[in-house]
Parts: structure tokens; C-alpha cells; sequence
């Protein structure tokens, strides 16, 4: 929707370099925050300035020129500008030219006293635009630019101008023209998403449109203007040449009629195939005591049909403390005629591993036996477990040549029979638990149930 379009004489001359001349202020002041907010802050001055702005090929990257006069400028490149932009200048003859450059936030310029000039060329504002001019004769000017959100321009004394040619402006379009003589606002071949609103406070203030706008969002909004019109008539279109009357088609002639296909013969039903035979349910396993388990462990007993038991792993883990030091939550309990029960290794195993899964205590034998499988040993179960005083026992006094506790001096081996919040229960050679600090080192032999 952007069409081209030439700025009025009056501001190119207004913005000639011809024209600049002064002092050079100090203390000009240009930064990028750790935000990625530009700010600009132009010193006060007696003459005139020209600030410009333009893109680079480095994203985020804004090249600056400063002129005070035809000797004298400053020049340099800003990084990291990946937010808003935001211009002060004070008291002076101040000129603000953006110039082909996309810039990612808002972009706000106040000038100060003085006839100042804010101009935007092929330029585009992800954010919004934002302008506030002191006192003074003032032209603020979009030119083939693109702002995306909300354009607000507010002017004050002064004889004043503002100039929207060949834009698209995406969010809702506010110009305020202060208290001054003779001020004009013109539309000239823009898109506008929204009606603009465009409300004059001074004498004699005017608004153009040269009637090549399209105000998408609904015609402007004018308040205390005086509004003038541009129509443009348009051509003439000549008149279309009368089109000659299309011949009549021929009749066509009718059809035959088609002979009647003779009606299929009926497809024999399929005969039914037989029920396949259940399979046989395959007979299961029987094992026996000292042979090798389903998990690649020694069986060391056995259900008595033999299709069930447990059996120990081939190999310990050695170097293993108890755990849960200061920590009781499983343990022995009382049998019904009130004598002390020990809980299968598999209970005992659950309530260790609840306690874990509670972040109550960590028990490294528990989670030696817990962590055995085929990732570290030849077998293929994964659900090994710690066992009990009694299922150890079972192992050491077996009659079976190929089921052994091995020990020697010094060998015990943890069981998941605790007796308080500070012991609990190895297995020595006598057979005999023996209570022993849960600090203790002693070796870990898993078990699991088939």
C-alpha cells in the first residue's frame, strides 16, 4: 500500500545540511543501556544540529552522524540496540532524521525549545512513535516509513506542520497541534489501519488530504480543523463496444436409448472356515534346588510342585553400609501371640524402598541389591532385592552342595531385617543374627522370588 511520494519543498529545505551551522555542543550523550534501550540526550546549544540515524548490514547495529556545522560532526556506530530508542534534545535548533533503518521497540523523540525537525525516511518502528516538539516552528514528517503500533504526535506553540506521505501506519494515528497560528497537517498516499484522529488547538489550523488515502479502519476523525479536500477526477473509461449476439446452438439429436444390461449371477457364499485349535498352554518350568533360576541366580527353594521359589544371585556386592542412621521406618514386628516376626526380605525391601522414594534416608545395601540386573551381572531379572536374616539362613543351611554362604574371616552379609533406628542384623558364619551398627561395612547378596 505504500506509494511513492516527494516531501513538500518546504522540508527539504528545512532539513539541508546548506543550513547548518553554530556551535558545536558539548556533552552530547549517546549510549546503549544494559536493557538494549538507545539513549540519546543532545546537549543545549546556540545553533543548529543535525542528528542522524541509519542502519548498518550488522543486526542491531545503528550508525550515528552528528553535524553542528559544515566543519564539524561526530560519527560512530552503536551495537546491541534490541530495544527502544529514545531522543532528548533541550534548548537549540534541533533536526532528528531516522533514516533506513528497522528499529525492534518503541521510538520516542522530545525536542525543546527552538524550530526543530523530526523526520522519518524508508524507515520502520516495530513499537510505537512517539514526538513531543517545544515552542518554535516545528515540521514533523513520516515519509514511505512504516510504524506497526500507535503513532502520537503532540506539538506546542508555534507555527507548526506534520506530514504523513506514503506511510503505513499499522496502530491507531493521534495528532495534537498546540496553540499556534497557521498550522497544517497532511495525509497524502498512506494506509492508515485505524481512523486517525487529528485535533487542532490553535488559529487557522488545516487539514489536507489529497483523497489517495485508504483509511482501512474508517474515515479520520477531525477536531477544530478547518478540512480541505484534494478531488481528483478520474478518467473517463470509454464505453464498452456492444458485444454481438451469440448464434443458436443445433438441437441435439436424442440420444438411444440403452439396452438393459443383464442382472449378474449371484456369487456362491463362501463356505465357513473351520475354528482354528486352541494352542496348547505351554507346561511350566519345573525347577530344582541348586540348579540355575529363571534370573540366572542358584535356586535355594523351592513351592512344591517346583514351578515357583527363589534363588540368590551369583555374584555379592562387597563394601556395602546399611544406612538410614537415626531413621526406623520398617522392621521387626509382632506375630499374633505377641513374639517377635521377622518380615520377609521382599516386605522389608518395600518398606526400605518407601522410605527412599520419601526422601526419609538413603540405604546403600538396599540400593546396591535394588540396582543389580543384567547391566551388571550375567543374569536377566531386574528386580533383585535385599534379603531377610531367615532367607539368608535358608541359603547357609542348605544340604545342597550347590547352594553355599560363602564366608571366611571376617565375611558377614547385611540382611533388610532392622532392629532399631541405629542397628540392624548381619548374618555371620555361626548362622546367628548379629546386631551391628547400621555404619558397618559388610557384603550385599540379592535375592528375588519366581
Amino acid at each position: 500500500m505504500k506509494k511513492k511520494f516527494s516531501l513538500p519543498a518546504s522540508i527539504v529545505c528545512g532539513l539541508s545540511l546548506s543550513t547548518i551551522a553554530g556551535i558545536a555542543a558539548a556533552g552530547d550523550q549517546l549510549h546503549v543501556n544494559k536493557h538494549g534501550n538507545l539513549v540519546i540526550r543532545l546537549a543545549d546549544h546556540d545553533g543548529y544540529r543535525l542528528l542522524s540515524l541509519y542502519g548498518t548490514d550488522v543486526p542491531n547495529q545503528v550508525a550515528y552522524d552528528i553535524h553542528y556545522n559544515e566543519q564539524d560532526s561526530k560519527w560512530g556506530v552503536l551495537n546491541n540496540v534490541t530495544r527502544n530508542v529514545v531522543i532528548r534534545s533541550n534548548r537549540g535548533t534541533d533536526t532528528v532524521s531516522i533514516d533506513d533503518i528497522h528499529l525492534p521497540g518503541n521510538v520516542t523523540v522530545i525536542t525543546g525549545a527552538g524550530d526543530d525537525n523530526v523526520v522519518l525516511n524508508n524507515a520502520s518502528v516495530a513499537g510505537k512513535l512517539n514526538v513531543r516538539t517545544g515552542g518554535g516552528d516545528d515540521y514533523v514528517a513520516l515519509n514511505h516509513s512504516t510504524v506497526y503500533s500507535n503513532v502520537n504526535v503532540r506539538t506546542n506553540g508555534g507555527h507548526d506542520d506534520v506530514f504523513l506521505v506514503g506511510s503505513s501506519l499499522e496502530g491507531q494515528v493521534r495528532i495534537l497541534l498546540g496553540r499556534g497560528w497557521d498550522d497544517f497537517s497532511t495525509m497524502d498516499s498512506s494506509y492508515v489501519y485505524y481512523a486517525p484522529l487529528f485535533n487542532g488547538q490553535g488559529h487557522t489550523d488545516t487539514y489536507i488530504d489529497d483523497g489517495t488515502n485508504d483509511y482501512y479502519g474508517g474515515e479520520p476523525v477531525i477536531k477544530y480543523f478547518e478540512k480541505v479536500n484534494i478531488v481528483r477526477e478520474p478518467e473517463p473509461e470509454p464505453e464498452p463496444e456492444p458485444e454481438p449476439e451469440p448464434e443458436p446452438e443445433p438441437e441435439p439429436e436424442p440420444e438411444p436409448e440403452p439396452e438393459p444390461e443383464p442382472e449378474p449371477e449371484p456369487e456362491p457364499e463362501p463356505e465357513p472356515e473351520p475354528e482354528p485349535e486352541p494352542e496348547p498352554e505351554p507346561e511350566p518350568t519345573v525347577y530344582e534346588i541348586g540348579e540355575t533360576g529363571p534370573g540366572g541366580g542358584t535356586v535355594f527353594a523351592i513351592s512344591e510342585d517346583g514351578t515357583s521359589g527363589m534363588e540368590y544371585a551369583p555374584t555379592f556386592i562387597a563394601g556395602q553400609t546399611w544406612g538410614c542412621l537415626g531413621t526406623s521406618a520398617f522392621g521387626m514386628t509382632l506375630t499374633e501371640d505377641g513374639v517377635l516376626g521377622v518380615p520377609s526380605g521382599q516386605e522389608s525391601a518395600d518398606m526400605i524402598q518407601d522410605a527412599i522414594n520419601r526422601n526419609a534416608c538413603v540405604a546403600p545395601a538396599a540400593m546396591a541389591a535394588f540396582s543389580y540386573g543384567p547391566l551388571v551381572a550375567a543374569v536377566s531379572a531386574d528386580d533383585w532385592y535385599l534379603p531377610s536374616t531367615i532367607e539368608l539362613n535358608a541359603i547357609r543351611d542348605s544340604d545342597n552342595p550347590n547352594v553355599v554362604l560363602e564366608f571366611g574371616d571376617g565375611v558377614s552379609y547385611w540382611s533388610s531385617t532392622e532392629q532399631t533406628a541405629q542397628n540392624a542384623f548381619l548374618i555371620l558364619e555361626s548362622g546367628i543374627p548379629s546386631s551391628a551398627s547400621k555404619e558397618s561395612v559388610a557384603r550385599v547378596l540379592p535375592v528375588r522370588s519366581f
